[in-house]
């Protein structure tokens, strides 16, 4: 499975290729809030053929991301382009699998998140 890990920051974005459990892949690129959806198929197409891949390569797409504006774009382009529907990480998808004891779930970044799933 060629899963797509996508790590929207507010400075970066950060694609990460997954061949099963090996990092096949990584790139970056800068972070804009008012991104396309075109903009970001562009952007992720370019940077995944440097290294000779392609959108098509993929079998599944996990996103986590500080940036609202650019999460809804990189949602839309995957549905436009690619036919996937990503898994976003935030409290609500993790919490099934990690218990969040915060004031204010919905709050937590999406980095945070991840890296209390990797930990635990």
């Amino acid at each position: 499975m060629k899963l797509l890990a996508v790590d929207i920051g507010n400075t970066n974005v950060t694609l990460g290729l997954f061949d099963g459990r090996a990092l096949t892949g990584s790139w970056r690129a800068s972070s804009r809030a008012s991104a396309t959806a075109d903009e970001l198929a562009a952007m992720t197409t370019g940077l995944l053929g440097l290294d000779g891949r392609t959108l098509a390569d993929l079998d599944a797409v996990a996103v986590a991301s500080v940036v609202p504006p650019l999460t809804a774009s990189f949602n839309e382009f995957l549905d436009a382009r690619v036919g996937l529907q990503p898994m976003v990480i935030d409290a609500a998808t993790l919490e099934p699998v990690l218990r969040i004891e915060i004031d204010r779930p919905s709050e937590a970044g999406a980095d945070r998140l991840a890296n209390a799933l990797a930990a635990r």
